[in-house]
C-alpha cells in the first residue's frame, strides 16, 4: 500500500476507564488523543474514533434468504432495517484527497483487524467475504494480502456465483473479476 495507516487504542493513563486512540502513518504518529474527540491530523485533516450509529441498512432476514437462494428480489421486497438503532465502533479520517491520491484520482482501500499483530479479519467491499466465501475460504482470505485475491479466489467466487446465485459461468467470471481484489475503489474526481 502507498499509505499504510494504523489505528491503535490504549488505556488513558490520566483518566481511569477512558481510552486514547493513535493514528500512525508508516510508523509516525499523525494524530493522538481521547476516543470520541475530533483530533487534528499532522499535515491537515481530522480524525475521530468512537461509537457511531450503524450506517448499514439491511433486512437481515432478507439478506440471509438472498445468501441462501440468490434471488435479488429477496433484498428489495422489505424496507425493514435490522440494524436501526445499533451502534458500531469505528473511525473517520478526513483529509484532503490530494494527500492520498498523488497524480491519480483513484483511491483503493482495505482495512484489517489485527489482534496481537495477527490479522483476524479484513474487508474492502461490503459483504463480499460474507456472501461469497465459506468459513474456511474466509479464513484463508483473511490471511493474505488483497493483491492475491484474484489469483487465489476468483475460481471459487465464480463457482459460488453459479451455484448459489444462478449466474452462468461467463457472467460469474466477469463478476468475480469486478469484485476481486476485495478492496473499495473510490474515484475522487467527482
Amino acid at each position: 500500500p502507498d499509505n499504510l495507516l494504523k489505528v491503535s487504542f490504549a488505556d488513558d493513563a490520566q483518566t481511569p476507564g477512558a481510552k486514547v486512540v493513535t493514528l500512525a502513518k508508516d510508523g509516525a504518529v499523525i494524530a493522538s488523543g481521547p476516543v470520541g474527540t475530533d483530533l487534528a491530523v499532522v499535515g491537515g485533516g481530522k480524525f475521530v474514533a468512537g461509537t457511531f450509529d450503524d450506517p448499514f441498512f439491511a433486512n437481515a432476514a432478507a439478506l440471509a434468504k438472498f445468501a441462501k437462494k440468490g434471488r435479488p428480489a429477496d433484498l428489495s421486497t422489505s424496507h425493514v432495517d435490522s440494524f436501526a438503532g445499533a451502534n458500531v465502533l469505528g473511525f473517520v479520517l478526513r483529509v484532503p484527497s490530494a494527500r492520498l491520491t498523488g497524480t491519480s484520482s483513484t483511491i483503493t482501500l482495505s482495512a484489517s483487524v489485527l489482534v496481537d499483530s495477527q490479522r483476524i479479519d479484513r474487508v474492502g467491499r461490503p459483504l463480499v467475504g460474507t456472501l461469497l466465501f465459506d468459513a474456511a475460504a474466509r479464513k484463508k482470505q483473511n490471511a493474505v494480502d488483497p493483491t492475491q485475491d484474484f489469483a487465489l479466489f476468483a475460481k471459487k467466487v465464480a463457482k459460488t456465483l453459479v451455484k448459489r446465485f444462478k449466474r452462468d459461468k461467463t457472467a460469474a467470471d466477469a463478476v468475480a473479476a469486478q469484485l476481486l481484489p476485495d478492496v473499495l475503489v473510490l474515484d475522487t474526481s467527482d
